[in-house]
C-alpha cells in the first residue's frame, strides 16, 4: 500500500518464500554421480514446452520399473496430480512402495538440468549434506524453483546428517553442463562461459545475469562447490551449438581417472573437434595427480542421432540409452564399452518410449536425477607413483570421511606382489583398519586423527623388479561402502620396486677444473640447487629433463646451453652424471637492427624476418627462444643462419 497526496495506492505484489541462504559453505565437496545415492529423481509434467502432451515422464516404464525394484524413485508432482500419477506407476507394474512423491509443479521433465547439487561441507568427521542451488540458464520459473521444495522434503524425511539450507550459488549453470569427480575436479563446457557473460545464451533467463572472467567462475565453483580445477573445455558437437552445449551429450566421466568420449565418423562435422577434445582430456592430469592423466574409452555414435554417452551412473549401475532396429549393433557394441571400462559395473540399455524417443541433445542422463545418501562414506588418496625403493616399507595415506563409525574389520587395503624372481603373482593380502600391530608381517594402520589414515606394506621383502598392486575399500557399520578404485582389484594403483636412481649434475671448465654456484634449472624451473648436486629418485621418469645452468660470469659461455637426460639414461646403470662446461665467449660483433618482424604461416610456423645496417664481418646470426624473462633460460634453436 502506497500512500500519496492523491489517495492511496494499491499495488499487489507475489513472493515465493524458500529455505535458502546466501553464505557460502565450510569446505565444500562436490558429490560425484557414482557415489552412493538413497535413489533417483525424475518428473510427472505436463510438457508444456512446444506441443503439450498431458502429464508423463520422460524415461521409459521398464526403466521406472527396474529402478523402483532396487532404489527410492523421488517423483516430482504437483499435489492435484498424485492420484493419476499413482495409477499410472501402478499400471506399469512400479513397487509403489518405493516410489516417493515430492509435491511441486515442473515445466519440463529435464531434472538433470534443472536439479540442484549435492555437497558435503563442514570440518566435523562426517560432515553434513546440503543443496547448491543456480540460475537455471532456462525461462522456466517452476524447474527453476525444484530446490526449495527437495530440500523441504529431505529435511522433512531424511534428516539424519542432512543441514537444511540451500546454498545459492550466484551462476547460471545447468545440470547437464557439469561432471565432478567427486574430489575437487569438474568440468564444463564453453557454454558456463557464455551463460555467463553479461548475456545468457538464452536470452530468456530470467536476471540477474552474471558478467564474469573465466577466473571469476572458477571462483564460484570453489567457493560454493569445492571446485578447485574447473576445466572448461570446447563443445565438439556443432549440431548442437547454442542449442544446448552440455558436457553429457558428449561425454561422461566414469571415474575419477576414467572418461567415455564419443566416436563419430571421419565425414562427420564434430570429428575433428571431437578427437580435439579426446587429445585435451588425454593431456590432463585428474586429481590424482599429474602423472595419472585421464584414461580414454570410446563409443560409437551416428551424429544428430545417438547418444551413448548420456548415460547414468547410480549405485553399481550404469544405465544407457539403447535404440533398437538398424542401431542395435550399435548398442551392443555401446554396452560393451562400459563394460570394458567399467568392469565391476552393470551396465543396462533401456529404449526411449515412442512419444519421447532419445534424442542426440537429450537421453537419459537428461531426463533422470540422484538424491545421494547424507551417510555415505567416502575415501580419498593420492597414489604413490613409479617406483618404491627395495626393502623399504610403503605407507599409504588414506582420509576416510563417514558419518557413522567406520566397520574396522571390513575397511581394508587390499594388495598382492609380483615376485620378480619367480615370476608370479602372489595372493591378494587384505589389512583391515583393526590392525594396527607394527609388528604385523602383512602391514598395520596408524589413525593420525579426525579422517587422516596410513597404512604401511612392510618392505622387507621387497626386491628391486617386484610389483605392488593395490585398492582400498571402506565400510560403516551399517554397510555404507566405497572402493578407491571403483574397479576394485581390476583396476589397482601400481608400484614397481626399483633401485634408487642418481644423477649428478656438475660444471667444470674447458681444462676440466669443477666449478660451482651454479643454479640449475629443471625444464626451466629452479630447482634449489647448485651444481655438484646429486639428485636421487626411485624413479627414472622423475629424474628426466632438460637440464640448463644459470649464466656464467661475463665474457664465458655454457658449452652446451642444455643437456637432456632420458629415463633410458638409465637403463645401464643407476647413477648417471651429465657435466655442462663453458668456455671463453669468442669476440662478438655488435649488431643493431633497422626492423624485425615476427608473424605465423598458414601452416602454423613462425616467421622470422629482420634487416640490419651496414656492419661488415658478420658471419651469421643465432635464433634463441627463452620462455623466462632473462637471457639465462635462453636456448638456441637454430643452426647459424649466415
Amino acid at each position: 500500500v502506497i500512500t500519496t497526496d492523491f489517495g492511496t495506492i494499491t499495488v499487489p505484489v507475489t513472493l515465493t518464500v524458500l529455505a535458502a541462504s546466501n553464505i557460502i559453505p565450510v569446505n565444500p565437496r562436490m558429490v560425484a554421480q557414482w557415489e552412493d545415492a538413497v535413489g533417483v529423481g525424475i518428473s510427472w509434467d505436463y510438457y508444456n514446452t512446444g506441443n503439450p502432451q498431458g502429464y508423463k515422464f520422460g524415461v521409459p516404464d521398464a526403466l521406472i520399473v527396474e529402478l523402483s525394484q532396487t532404489t527410492t524413485v523421488f517423483i516430482a508432482c504437483e499435489a492435484s496430480q498424485v492420484t493419476d500419477c499413482s495409477n499410472y506407476l501402478t499400471g506399469i507394474g512400479a513397487n509403489m512402495g518405493n516410489c516417493k512423491f515430492i509435491n511441486f509443479p515442473t515445466n519440463t521433465y529435464w531434472a538433470r538440468d534443472w536439479g540442484p547439487w549435492h555437497i558435503f561441507h563442514g570440518d566435523s568427521r562426517g560432515r553434513e549434506m546440503s543443496l547448491v542451488d543456480f540460475a537455471y540458464n532456462r525461462p522456466r520459473p517452476l524447474d527453476d524453483a525444484a530446490a526449495g521444495y527437495i530440500n523441504d522434503y529431505l529435511e522433512a524425511n531424511y534428516p539424519t546428517n542432512y543441514d537444511n539450507r540451500v546454498f545459492n550459488a550466484p551462476i547460471i549453470h545447468t545440470g547437464g553442463n557439469i561432471m565432478t569427480d567427486g574430489n575437487g575436479a569438474a568440468m564444463s563446457t564453453n557454454l558456463v562461459r557464455d551463460d555467463n557473460d553479461g548475456e545468457p545464451v538464452n536470452t530468456g533467463t530470467p536476471t540477474p545475469w552474471y558478467n564474469y572472467t573465466e577466473a571469476q567462475i572458477a571462483a564460484v565453483m570453489h567457493d560454493f562447490l569445492g571446485i578447485d580445477n574447473y576445466m572448461i573445455f570446447q563443445d565438439p558437437d556443432t549440431d548442437l551449438n547454442t542449442i544446448v552445449d552440455h558436457m553429457d551429450c558428449w561425454c561422461k566421466l566414469l571415474d575419477v581417472d576414467i572418461v567415455m568420449i564419443q566416436r563419430v565418423p571421419e565425414s562427420s562435422s564434430e570429428y575433428q573437434l571431437t578427437e580435439n577434445a579426446v587429445t585435451d582430456w588425454a593431456t590432463r592430469a585428474s586429481s590424482y595427480g599429474e602423472h595419472f592423466p585421464y584414461r580414454v574409452h570410446r563409443v560409437d555414435e551416428v551424429p544428430e542421432v545417438t547418444n551413448y554417452a548420456n548415460s547414468f551412473i547410480h549405485n553399481r549401475k550404469i544405465y544407457i540409452p539403447a535404440y533398437g532396429g538398424n542401431y542395435a549393433s550399435l548398442d551392443a557394441a555401446a554396452i560393451a564399452a562400459y563394460q570394458t571400462a567399467m568392469p565391476q559395473y552393470e551396465v543396462q540399455g533401456y529404449m526411449a518410449k515412442p512419444s519421447d524417443p532419445w534424442l542426440s541433445s537429450d537421453a537419459l542422463h537428461c531426463r533422470i536425477n540422484t538424491i545421494w545418501d547424507a551417510q555415505m562414506v567416502h575415501i580419498w588418496h593420492h597414489p604413490l607413483w613409479g617406483s618404491v625403493p627395495p626393502a623399504t616399507d610403503v605407507i599409504l595415506p588414506i582420509e576416510i570421511t563417514s558419518f557413522n563409525a567406520l566397520d574396522a574389520d571390513s575397511t581394508y587395503v587390499t594388495y598382492q606382489i609380483y615376485d620378480a624372481d619367480t615370476g608370479t603373482w602372489g595372493a591378494w593380502v587384505d589389512v583391515p583398519l583393526s590392525m594396527i600391530d607394527p609388528a604385523n608381517p602383512t602391514g598395520y594402520w596408524q589413525n593420525l586423527g579426525s579422517n587422516d589414515y596410513t597404512m604401511t606394506i612392510p618392505g622387507v621383502n621387497l626386491a628391486v623388479g617386484d610389483s605392488i598392486h593395490y585398492a582400498i575399500i571402506a565400510n560403516d557399520i551399517y554397510d555404507n561402502e566405497h572402493w578407491l578404485r571403483l574397479n576394485r582389484r581390476q583396476d589397482p594403483f601400481v608400484l614397481d620396486v626399483r633401485a634408487t636412481q642418481t644423477l649428478n649434475v656438475l660444471s667444470q671448465d674447458e681444462d676440466g677444473n669443477p666449478i660451482t654456484g651454479y643454479t640449475i634449472y629443471r625444464n626451466g624451473l629452479d630447482t634449489g640447487e647448485e651444481t655438484g648436486h646429486t639428485f636421487t629418485n626411485n624413479a627414472p621418469g622423475q629424474l628426466a629433463g632438460t637440464y640448463s645452468l644459470s649464466s656464467p660470469p661475463p665474457g664465458y659461455e655454457w658449452e652446451q646451453t642444455t643437456i637432456y637426460v632420458s629415463a633410458s639414461d638409465f637403463n645401464q646403470n643407476n647413477n648417471y652424471t651429465v657435466t655442462i662446461i663453458f668456455k671463453l665467449r669468442p669476440v662478438q660483433t655488435p649488431v643493431e637492427l633497422s626492423s624485425f618482424t615476427a608473424s605465423f604461416t598458414v601452416d602454423n610456423y613462425v616467421s622470422l624476418t629482420w634487416v640490419t645496417q651496414s656492419e661488415t664481418g658478420v658471419l651469421g646470426f643465432y635464433i634463441l627462444r627463452n620462455t623466462q624473462d632473462d637471457l639465462a633460460h635462453a636456448a638456441v634453436i637454430s643452426p647459424l643462419v649466415p
